[in-house]
């Protein structure tokens, strides 16, 4: 496929800039890739680099976060910072397809299952309807 060939340019330049300072992070702005199957594939792609899944979930974390400046409020788990975070079936640190195994969302103090958000799992769609909070709770009260 043509795009694997283009792509091995940049999984080269990735993994060796990560060997030296430069600061990688994951992200897109590509218009036509839903987020969450565009970040899962390029988190594939810098294993194909040679990267450890240590290095990359530190990429799509503490790196993104530091590069955007909200350092002080996401990118790590710590006392004070937003609890923004998923929970995943399976160890990302050993195998890193395994961060593509979320089964639910933290965010802004609620959590939410894919059914919640409307998702179907494997089919890197968007979701398809507003987040309820677990529990039946909603913000509007």
């Amino acid at each position: 496929m043509a795009h694997r060939r283009l792509l091995r340019p940049t999984a080269t330049f990735c993994g060796a800039s990560c060997k030296g300072d430069a600061l990688v992070v994951t992200g897109t702005d590509a218009p036509f890739v839903p987020y969450a199957a565009g970040l899962h594939a390029e988190l594939r792609l810098y294993a194909r680099a040679g990267l450890k899944p240590a290095q990359i979930l530190h990429a799509a974390t503490w790196k993104s976060a530091t590069a955007a400046r909200v350092e002080h409020d996401l990118g790590s788990i710590e006392i004070g910072k937003l609890a923004d975070l998923v929970v995943i079936d399976g160890d990302p640190l050993a195998t890193i397809a395994d961060a593509d195994n979320v089964v639910m969302t933290v965010k802004g103090g609620h959590a939410y299952t894919l059914e919640d958000l409307g998702v179907v799992p494997g089919t890197g769609a968007e979701p398809t309807s507003e987040p309820k909070p677990i529990g039946g709770e909603s913000d509007s009260k």
